[in-house]
Order: C-alpha cells, then sequence, then structure tokens
C-alpha cells in the first residue's frame, strides 16, 4: 500500500539559483548507448540488466518504465510506476530498482540511456 503526503505535510526546497557545471562534461554531451528490456513485475522489483562494454561505473545512465501489450507497444495504464535506483558497473550491469503500484504481474519495458 501506498501513502501520500498532504501538501501541508511536503517540505519543499526551491532554490532560486544559477548552478554551474561540474566541469566534468569538457564539452557537449551525447547519448553513448541505449537498449530496451522486458520483464514481468509488480510490487517493488530489483533487476540486473545486461547493457554491455559501453556502461561503466562512471556512467550516467538514465531509465524509464512503461506498461506495454502483449505485442510490446507501450500504453499508459492504471499502474503507476517509478525507478527508485540505478546503479552502473564496470562490467556493464546495470542493477535498477523499482515499484509499480499493482497487485500482480504487469510486462514492462525498461528503458536505457547512458553516457
Amino acid at each position: 500500500m501506498v501513502s501520500y503526503a498532504s501538501p501541508e505535510q511536503v517540505d519543499i526546497d526551491v532554490r532560486d539559483e544559477l548552478l554551474e557545471p561540474d566541469g566534468e562534461s569538457g564539452g557537449e554531451q551525447q547519448i553513448v548507448d541505449y537498449t530496451t528490456f522486458f520483464f514481468p513485475a509488480h510490487g517493488v522489483f530489483a533487476r540486473r540488466l545486461i547493457c554491455g562494454p559501453t556502461l561503466k561505473s562512471y556512467s550516467r545512465a538514465v531509465v524509464s518504465l512503461c506498461e506495454v501489450d502483449g505485442n510490446n507497444v507501450p500504453f499508459r495504464g492504471l499502474a503507476t510506476m517509478s525507478v527508485a535506483n540505478v546503479v552502473p558497473h564496470d562490467d556493464g550491469i546495470l542493477e535498477i530498482v523499482g515499484s509499480i503500484q499493482w497487485n500482480s504481474d504487469i510486462k514492462v519495458r525498461a528503458s536505457v540511456l547512458w553516457q
């Protein structure tokens, strides 16, 4: 079961400040690689995704989730989904932890991009 905070219970940190780049990029950022995974899941789940040799522990990885039908076509279902943790490893494995608010497995597409 998910509990939600009311607006009065949330301490909002709104900062009106201009942030500079951390100096690490050295120029234009580009996506190094991307891939897609399909798997059934519900509740809190963890997966180890084999992304390949271009993914390293210093990679910046982004994961999005969506529900798909039997033909792997995305659609907006009634389940809410979130990604909580994304951890890249030097062996090309990406660990993710997510949550799907549904009582039984649904088919999910995880789209992964990294640089």
